[in-house]
């Protein structure tokens, strides 16, 4: 690669590799895929989306995706009081029972168990018309266990739950995360998402 390409690698391509260095949740193919898409975008491969033809490394799972059932949920919400620090243990609770009993077509909860023991879940389930958005596909939580990170958990849960909106004639997925989740962010990075054509507004209301 000549001299004058690599210097023009901007600041975008440095924050890149910082993230991939500094997340350590992620496998090393999810941290690199945010770089090459960057290289790709300007040229430096010389083919457009050559990052694509990359492919995950294949690894002897020692974990299951299933759905999740009424003795995962308390697993569930201390996995994820562990994670953020909050407590949704009613949410939760709720939570599962209306996607057990209302519209399980268009709503998914899976968990991943390894071992006998819940390491993580994914939650979504297909909206169509709110904000004019057409049928599309939301993930509104993915955890994994921070130990079980580097093992792919997070991939396989968001594959399934894709899988279940393809099979539903959904061609679109959206989530929604903070800004200063990185972690986050760098994972959906990774799994080709990217910003969309809706802007969040909001008011303070005290």
């Amino acid at each position: 690669m000549p001299l004058c390409r690599i210097a023009y690698v901007d600041h975008t391509l440095v924050k890149c590799l910082w993230r991939a260095a500094t997340c350590p949740g992620l496998t090393v193919y999810e941290k690199m895929v945010p770089v090459y898409q960057y290289l790709d975008s300007h040229s430096v491969f010389g083919g457009k989306d050559c990052w694509r033809s990359m492919e995950m490394p294949e690894t002897d799972a020692n974990f299951v995706i299933r759905p999740a059932e009424q003795r995962d949920v308390a697993d569930v919400i201390a996995l994820d009081e562990r994670i953020t620090g909050i407590s949704k243990r009613e949410y939760l609770h709720d939570l599962f029972e209306r996607y057990r009993t209302r519209k399980p077509d268009q709503r998914f909860f899976y968990v991943a168990e390894a071992a006998g023991r819940v390491v993580g879940f994914v939650v979504g389930e297909i909206r169509a018309w709110e904000f004019g958005s057409e049928p599309c596909g939301w993930v509104f939580a993915i955890s994994v266990d921070p130990d079980e990170r580097e093992e792919s958990v997070g991939s396989a849960l968001l594959d399934e739950i894709c899988g279940r909106f393809r099979q539903a004639g959904v061609t679109r997925l959206r989530t929604m995360i903070s800004r200063n989740n990185h972690l986050l962010m760098s994972f959906f990075r990774s799994h080709g998402l990217m910003a969309g054509p809706y802007l969040q507004l909001e008011k303070d209301l005290t």
